[in-house]
This record gives C-alpha cells, structure tokens and sequence, in this order.
C-alpha cells in the first residue's frame, strides 16, 4: 500500500476503525462500490464516522455524481463486424413462450415480487429461482441463459432496490440477447440504455395498462420486430467474476470495471487538475439514499 497511487475503500464492507497513516501526500484515496446503500450495512460502515469525514479525495459508484462513475455495464451500438445477416423474424417466431422472470430475493425494498404478483393478474410470468415454482441451478449459468434466449420473447429484469442512478447487471447482461427486457428500477435507463429498445415500467400508471401494452406487442408481430429490429443493432458489455469452489463455478458477478479504472488511471496522470479532498463524506454518501416505490397498482 505504501507505494500505490491509488488506494481504493470498498464502503460496504468497510471496518476500519482507526484511518492509517497516508504514506505519501499524494496517494489518493478512493471510496467505492456498485451496490446501492441498505440498512443493514450503511449505518454501520466506518467511512460515517469522524476520523474518516476529511480523507477521501474521490469516489467511484454506480451513481452519476460520483467523481468516477462505475457502471454494471455499457450498451454500445453494433460494429460492421458484429452486424451478422441473421433471421430476426424466425428466431421469434420459434419462441414457445412469452413472459419470464429470475428471483432469488423476494423479500425486497424495491417491492419486485409484488410488483409481479399484480402484473400476474393480467398476464401469464414463469418466474425461476427461490421466489417462484420453477427451479435452475445457480451453477448452469449457461444453460439458465441459453433456455430464456430460446424460450421467451421477454424478460423482467426489476431491481432489488429504487435508487437513483442504480442499474444492476440485469439490464446490462440480458441485454444482448434475443429478447425484449422489461425494466424496473430507480436508474435513468433511456441514458444509458438506447430508447425504442427495451420497455420501463415507470411509463405506465398501472400494472394492468403495462400488461395491456405488453400483450399488443406479443400479438402484434410488427410492432415487436421494430423494436427487436432496433435492438439488434446494439449490444451489452459486462465483465464476469467467478467464484469457485473446486473445480465448480458456485456464483459469477457481473461488473464493468475496466471503463472506471481506466479513468482513475487518467486522473491520477493529470493530478494538478483532478486534485482534491472531498469534505464530509458521509453527507455526500446520505445525499441520494434509497427509496421505497410507489407504482404497485
């Protein structure tokens, strides 16, 4: 650490008591992490307390008004390369099935089940995971993904939690691939995500007129394919980190860190220009919290 340009504080698991001494005047200290803020561990992170308020010089979240902002991912528009002379209308055409959701966290701030619960009322959802009757294992990955990609026309990828500016690896990693997401969640998704290609619940005052909206694009072939179509002509990029156990992969974590750190290697070659100290940053960390949604209806 004593000779690091750049030390990097994970805020949620963060322990350390006592702030140590910086060994160089001009290492920078940078708070960061990709997961938005809860209970159970924002209230108790020692970065809150006084001897820590005055360190940091950066920071580097999901949020937008981070210093550095960290993304799960990027949606880039296709290369000539990647622009491959596929059949779009027989790949849809094959699909046997309509709606799908994967849940493995039901008891949520974002209200996800819920949500899909009433959204159920008007529409038939296979729900996969611990929250819902149909099982996969964790471990297949690859076969999960490849079965939806065959299987369904569109996916429902809601956030545990409604945070500004937070968008999860779902929307990122799903992205890609031969369907339609159905996005739910506190981000600004058309900033990131191009518009005309993927569907946001906030664009509709109840479950049922989203359930209405999704079932005209299901029954409406032409309608569905200008937006596939478009879709088509953009991809995702995320970065995945596996866990293993032996020689089985338990858990992979989907991230896009490479674009952050290159910034921080950029900042930390042109210093005299992005040189500082953050004051308070526990009150820039309370700033956006988190927040409970409003559109179960």
């Amino acid at each position: 650490m004593k000779d690091a340009a750049a030390v990097l504080f994970n805020a949620q698991i963060m322990q350390i008591q006592k702030p140590m001494p910086r060994p160089k005047s001009q290492q920078i200290w940078i708070l960061h992490d990709t997961e938005p803020e809860k209970p159970d561990w924002s209230h108790s992170v020692t970065f809150r307390t006084p001897p820590w308020w005055n360190l940091f010089n950066w920071t580097m979240f999901y949020r937008e008004d981070s210093d550095i902002f960290a993304s799960y991912g990027i949606v880039r528009r296709k290369l000539p390369s990647e622009l491959y002379n596929r059949d779009l209308d027989a790949i849809v055409k094959a699909k046997p099935k309509k709606f799908v959701a994967l849940i493995s966290h039901c008891g949520t701030e974002g209200k996800r089940l819920e949500y899909i619960q009433l959204l159920q009322k008007h529409i038939q959802i296979d729900i996969y995971g611990g929250c819902g009757p149909l099982k996969w294992s964790r471990s297949d990955d690859k076969g999960f993904m490849h079965m939806v990609n065959s299987t369904y026309k569109f996916y429902l990828a809601f956030e545990n939690s409604f945070c500004d500016d937070y968008i999860s690896e779902k929307a990122y990693r799903y992205y890609k691939a031969d369907f339609i997401l159905v996005v739910r969640g506190g981000g600004n998704y058309t900033r990131h995500i191009p518009a005309g290609t993927f569907i946001d619940t906030r664009d509709f005052k109840t479950t049922k007129d989203l359930a209405d909206h999704l079932r005209f694009l299901d029954t409406n072939h032409d309608a569905y394919m200008k937006m596939f179509r478009k879709k088509d002509l953009y991809t995702s990029e995320t970065e995945a980190l596996k866990t293993v156990h032996g020689n089985t992969v338990v858990w992979i974590h989907y991230q896009f860190e490479s674009r952050a750190l290159c910034e921080v290697c950029y900042r930390l070659n042109h210093l005299q220009k992005y040189s500082k100290t953050i004051e308070r940053i526990d009150k820039w960390f309370d700033k956006r919290l988190c927040y409970f949604p409003d559109d179960l209806r």
